[in-house]
């Protein structure tokens, strides 16, 4: 579903001014996917109004679509594919990134950017993009003409089910509260909403797992949350994978041993670095990792439920072509070169 932009809307003066750098190659579609329920929802035309100038401004054609749901986003990334458009944004939080990367094939031409207004815009915070949403599509924009390749996630449930995710997948704490997060509340209060529903699943037991890395033996473990990081930041508040790069083919995984309250004082020793010297607390990293469960075990992947067990977490290095103006950032140092060298 199209979005007409209202013609009276018009940039912010902070908005004025093209950013410094690179000028991308003019020409092409650029798609701005929009979640109505991010950023209060009801400035979801006005604020499209902005992007799409930003993208005409560039030289590109900006093309408009309302997603009411998940699905919809990934159906619209699939059109972008196929049509060969240059980029599409998530205009929504990591949510809404993730959603696209669904219908997104591995290697895919469209170079995936953001517009930072959800509720957790962890991606737009790694890539040090500026907090006023117009200003990050511009500085995306301007980057048309150097993206970078990076690697993704991708994590295969018992349902039988692919899902790929761009930041982080959790096991434990972090999943049951994604599943007991009330909406409302994350609109009304932003990321205070997920430390509210950590609260109500600090009691109960840790899930029995058993763990493979990369062919090794089935390692059995007790596990109040497993973190697993294609990047670093968790939650917009601590660096829990503080080692990763999303571009050395490798996925970093932290492991809090114990139950779910002990999982949760460990992890917030990260704000620290403090954790991975922990007793029970161990680093890994792999490109495959296998689990077995015996009972349900669901996870998150970017900060969305899902209700099925994990059985492998796999990488697709260099799968992903995303817009990142600064890419002298730790994050982004790695073997894998820019797309196109």
């Amino acid at each position: 579903m199209a979005i007409a932009p209202p013609p009276e809307a018009t940039a912010p003066p902070e908005a004025a001014a093209a950013p410094s750098g690179t000028a991308p190659e003019s020409g092409g579609a650029v798609v701005f996917v929009v979640n109505p329920n991010s950023g209060g929802g009801g400035r979801a035309g006005a604020n499209a109004a902005l992007w799409a100038a930003a993208a005409a401004e560039f030289g590109f054609r900006p093309e408009l679509v309302l997603a009411e749901s998940p699905a919809a986003a990934a159906a619209a990334a699939a059109a972008a594919h196929e049509s060969g458009a240059a980029a599409i944004f998530g205009c929504g939080g990591d949510g809404t990134l993730n959603a696209i990367m669904q219908g997104l094939p591995i290697g895919s031409a469209v170079a995936l950017g953001a517009a930072p207004i959800g509720t957790a815009n962890v991606w737009a915070e790694e890539l040090g993009l500026p907090e006023n949403h117009v200003l990050a599509v511009r500085a995306q924009l301007a980057a048309i003409g150097r993206p970078l390749m990076i690697d993704s996630g991708r994590i295969s449930t018992a349902d039988g089910a692919q899902r790929r995710f761009l930041l982080m997948a959790g096991i434990g704490l972090d999943a049951d509260a994604t599943r007991v997060a009330d909406p409302q509340l994350k609109r009304m209060v932003g990321k205070a909403a997920y430390l509210a529903a950590a609260a109500r699943v600090l009691r109960g037991g840790p899930p029995a797992l058993s763990l493979s890395f990369d062919g090794g033996p089935f390692e059995p473990v007790s596990a109040g949350m497993i973190t697993i990081g294609n990047t670093r930041r968790y939650a917009a508040i601590t660096d829990i994978t503080y080692q990763a790069s999303a571009v050395d083919g490798l996925l970093d995984c932290v492991i809090f041993e114990g139950g779910p309250l002990r999982a949760a004082a460990e992890a917030l020793l990260s704000l620290a670095r403090m954790h991975t010297g922990l007793p029970g607390v161990s680093y890994r990293r792999f490109s495959r990792l296998e689990i077995s469960s015996a009972g349900e075990t669901p996870c998150q992947i970017d900060g969305e439920y899902v209700a099925s067990t994990p059985q492998a977490v796999t990488l697709d290095p260099a799968g992903l072509k995303v817009l990142a103006p600064q890419q002298d950032i730790p994050l982004l140092q790695g073997r894998q070169p820019p797309a196109g060298a």
